[in-house]
């Protein structure tokens, strides 16, 4: 008589947990993650909760982690709270993105974007590198049923495609003498300058064709500097060396948007002792470009993460 009873009350429990998560109850996600329910894994009456349990083993890596995690696993697409939390954009376009390939969307997910993205400022301080990679996961992301979740994000998505299409074409082009793929993009900003401005710089900072790049630039106005920020900001996370140097390339540039988002990119997003780690590998001359492109007014007029601690290293070791 017990052991019907405890069987079920765990199997009544399972189910009220199962309910509370498919109307996507936060105490049941924060529980789930935190272990609360572990000791139902093995419970033959609770096998509709293995895909939370397995989800929360991604929730629990640090963030960092999630991202490579989510590619040697295959989850429930319903388990994203749980696994990546309640995503904020553009913070968690990478971990989202890394989500939508790997795992899929579901209706609740994709309802979730959608707010975001229709929600998305349009303004250069909201531009992000990521947006890019994040449209197009979800042009691709697998879901149940004949019909894409969301019939407004559907719509959204298959805008951008052929945005990303030109943006393709772009990057394809920077070796181009005379460049011809630039300028098209700068329609796009109009719409979509939060996801295309960071696209557009990358193509700006690699384009071999210098008088394009000046006029396209000059084209882009206020989209240009923080484009080259946020372009910047994306490839510091993979190549932190060539990155830095780039944007004391930059910095020298006879644009002065680029040049001040380059500066901007020094002064405010690289933490100094990343950028002390980055200087210490370079030589003497390296060193002084870098040096003083810190020392610059338009830098020394921001305010950065650590800037005034990194300019006092820098002067003392001009002198070293």
């Amino acid at each position: 008589m017990t052991d019907t009873t405890t069987t079920d009350d765990a199997h009544a429990t399972a189910d009220d947990l199962l309910a509370a998560l498919a109307a996507g109850d936060r105490a049941a996600e924060f529980a789930v993650l935190h272990g609360t329910w572990d000791d139902l894994r093995d419970d033959p009456d609770a096998t509709g909760l293995q895909p939370w349990l397995d989800a929360a083993g991604v929730g629990r890596l640090p963030r960092e982690q999630r991202v490579e995690a989510l590619t040697t696993r295959a989850l429930d697409a319903a388990t994203w709270p749980v696994a990546i939390g309640r995503p904020t954009l553009p913070r968690d376009t990478s971990l989202v993105a890394a989500w939508l390939r790997h795992q899929g969307v579901d209706a609740s997910l994709a309802a979730l974007l959608r707010r975001s993205l229709t929600a998305m400022a349009h303004t250069p301080a909201a531009c992000d590198a990521g947006y890019d990679d994040l449209l197009v996961a979800l042009l691709h992301a697998e879901y149940d049923g004949d019909d894409f979740p969301d019939e407004e994000l559907a719509v959204l998505v298959m805008d951008y495609a052929t945005v990303h299409e030109r943006i393709e074409a772009a990057r394809a082009g920077v070796d181009a003498a005379d460049n011809t793929t630039l300028r098209p993009l700068l329609a796009s900003l109009e719409t979509w300058g939060p996801a295309v401005a960071p696209q557009l710089a990358h193509c700006l900072l690699d384009a071999a064709d210098t008088a394009t790049v000046d006029a396209v630039a000059e084209a882009a106005g206020e989209w240009t500097a923080a484009g080259v920020r946020a372009a910047l900001r994306g490839r510091f996370a993979a190549t932190r060396s060539a990155t830095v140097r780039t944007a004391v390339d930059v910095a020298g540039s006879r644009h002065p948007a680029m040049a001040d988002g380059a500066r901007a990119f020094l002064a405010e997003d690289v933490k100094a002792s990343s950028l002390e780690r980055v200087r210490s590998s370079w030589d003497r001359r390296e060193r002084d470009r870098l040096d003083a492109v810190l020392r610059s007014p338009r830098a020394d007029r921001r305010r950065g993460l650590g800037f005034g601690a990194r300019l006092k290293d820098a002067a003392r070791r001009s002198v070293d």
